[in-house]
């Protein structure tokens, strides 16, 4: 038995939808997520455990599963779904998902089983440390085409959530020492560097760049690829270090 008594398990690791492959979603202890990319497919009936999400941005790839989540575990849940994010995430939620025209609001419906509305949302700011059943989450700002944040997970994992070059997100992972592992987006091959700038990620190029500015020894996890281009991306990673890894769905870490 593992004497960390916390996890993360990771449910969707990529960039987008394809084949076998999920957009982003993070398990912490059974009961949060961060992102919500793929959460009702690995754990079907489970899914009604969840009690939070915590989104890095409102982009599709990692709000996918919230509108199909409370639909199929209202039923069953005698607690409310608590969406947490920036103003700006859950504002989008809130005007283009949960808006009565694509998808019921369902921060205005009640639970059948208590007195509840079936959605909370919570609005966070960059750097507001807070706490959910024992763990503690610090948002960290990063460079993406919407407002967007990555987070740290008990000053030991860092996910940067979608980005490009960031100087806050690898400032922080100088400054605070006690953290192991970072999780970093990786989107594009070094040759789609103009789209991976247009669109605020990281080209394998890119990622190159900034890595070197990290000062510290962590592990780090490639992850966010875009299905379509998982080979190449891992080949000139490879290039780069062979110590560098990338996140796959089914992993679990424990913290």
């Amino acid at each position: 038995m593992n004497l960390k008594q916390n996890k993360i398990h990771i449910l969707g690791a990529y960039g987008s939808k394809f084949r076998n492959m999920n957009p982003t979603c993070f398990l912490i202890n059974d009961s949060i997520c961060i992102d919500a990319g793929n959460i009702l497919a690995p754990l079907g009936e489970k899914a009604k455990n969840i009690h939070y999400i915590l989104l890095t941005h409102s982009h599709l790839d990692h709000i996918l599963d919230i509108p199909f989540l409370i639909d199929n575990t209202l039923s069953l849940r005698d607690f409310s779904l608590n969406l947490i994010g920036l103003e700006e995430t859950l504002n989008d939620i809130k005007s283009y998902i949960m808006n009565w025209d694509i998808w019921p609001d369902f921060s205005a419906i009640k639970l059948l089983k208590k007195d509840e509305y079936a959605v909370n949302l919570k609005n966070i700011n960059y750097s507001e440390i807070f706490e959910i059943n024992g763990i503690r989450f610090q948002p960290v700002k990063v460079n993406h085409t919407v407002p967007t944040t990555g987070y740290i997970i008990n000053e030991k994992i860092i996910i940067s959530g979608d980005t490009t070059n960031s100087e806050e997100f690898i400032n922080t992972i100088n400054k605070i020492k006690t953290i192991e592992k970072v999780f970093i987006d990786v989107s594009f091959p070094s040759n789609m560097e103009e789209i991976a700038k247009v669109s605020k990620h990281h080209s394998v190029k890119s990622f190159k760049e900034e890595i070197k500015k990290i000062k510290r020894d962590v592990e780090i996890y490639v992850y966010h690829m875009k299905p379509l281009f998982i080979e190449q991306i891992i080949e000139e990673v490879n290039q780069i270090s062979k110590d560098i890894k990338f996140l796959k769905e089914g992993d679990v870490f424990y913290f």
